[in-house]
């Protein structure tokens, strides 16, 4: 009953999973056919030279296409610009609670007596303040010494007057292959580069700092970060199974059985034997309360043996 009961439940979720992935290609194909938005218009291009004009890449689409261009937008090599604009911003968020803080605690003083506490409080202030300034003034200086700099265009982004342009322009660089290796068509080229054009995404989707990592470069790093989760993965297998054999042996050589004619022994005859062969320790430091066994010279490594085997038990046990 059980069993069957549980293949009829994965069986639902199974049938439940399926539905959902044909109802959402049914969603997305719907709003694709009755929504408009700027990728409708807009084309990606890649490989693109480091100086290209925003000028020179429209009249360019406008030749191939017969369209008119509305609009274009580079992207830029500017990963760390827009890091210390980050920084910037957060550091001045910090700066305007300072302030507050400083205002509160000078109206407030004017009300009351000052007192020491206070005085070194707004000291305090004051000089977190001009830390901060300090710290948006250097990251003000570097990044108008990296804008002096003229960055490379990376990318760009071609918005059409019509869903027409947009198209004859996919269409004109959908070439097979062989005629991108040999016979690629001159008249495609621009600034000596062969260009690749896929279909825009969002503009709200887009994350700027992040264009200008290639895609090999993006492949590296997965390849990096999934033999480091691998390496992880086999290292706390390995480690599992090493715990599992030490607890094995820890309990084994604290659980050993101890001798027949230990039964009939009192504990004084028991210590004396166990002092001439400490491999029957364990027999008598077992009958011995917790608090009695670590105030026997002879049991401290009994006792320790046994917080390792409960140690180790316990982290083993995690895994099957």
């Amino acid at each position: 009953m059980y069993g069957l009961i549980d293949f009829v439940g994965t069986l639902v979720v199974i049938i439940g999973w399926v539905w959902l992935i044909v109802f959402q290609r049914r969603e997305v194909d719907h709003l694709n056919r009755t929504t408009v938005d700027a990728s409708d218009y807009t084309v990606r291009v890649l490989g693109i030279p480091p100086r290209t004009k925003e000028r020179e890449l429209a009249a360019h689409f406008a030749h191939i296409t017969n369209e008119a261009v509305a609009e274009v937008n580079l992207a830029f090599k500017s990963a760390k610009a827009i890091q210390h604009y980050r920084m910037r911003g957060k550091i001045m968020k910090e700066r305007i609670k300072c302030v507050q803080r400083i205002r509160y605690e000078s109206s407030y003083n004017k009300a009351e007596v000052l007192e020491r506490r206070r005085r070194r409080k707004i000291k305090k202030l004051l000089k977190e303040r001009r830390k901060l300034t300090e710290q948006i003034t250097l990251i003000d200086d570097v990044r108008k010494g990296n804008t002096k700099k003229s960055y490379d265009a990376i990318q760009a982004f071609v918005t059409f007057d019509t869903e027409t342009g947009f198209l004859n322009a996919i269409s004109s660089y959908q070439i097979n292959w062989i005629r991108s290796f040999f016979f690629y068509p001159k008249h495609l080229f621009f600034g000596g580069n062969k260009l690749k054009l896929l279909q825009a995404p969002e503009p709200s989707t887009i994350i700027w700092e992040n264009l200008e990592f290639s895609a090999t470069s993006r492949f590296c790093r997965k390849c990096l970060t999934t033999f480091i989760a691998s390496l992880a993965v086999l290292m706390s297998i390995y480690f599992t199974f090493l715990a599992k054999d030490f607890r094995e042996e820890l309990v084994k050589s604290m659980n050993a059985v101890c001798p027949d004619y230990l039964s009939g022994l009192t504990n004084s005859e028991l210590r004396l034997l166990a002092e001439q062969n400490r491999s029957i320790s364990h027999c008598y430091c077992s009958t011995l309360q917790p608090s009695e066994q670590w105030n026997e010279p002879m049991c401290v490594e009994y006792v320790k043996g046994a917080f390792k085997a409960s140690a180790m038990n316990y982290g083993a046990g995690e895994y099957p």
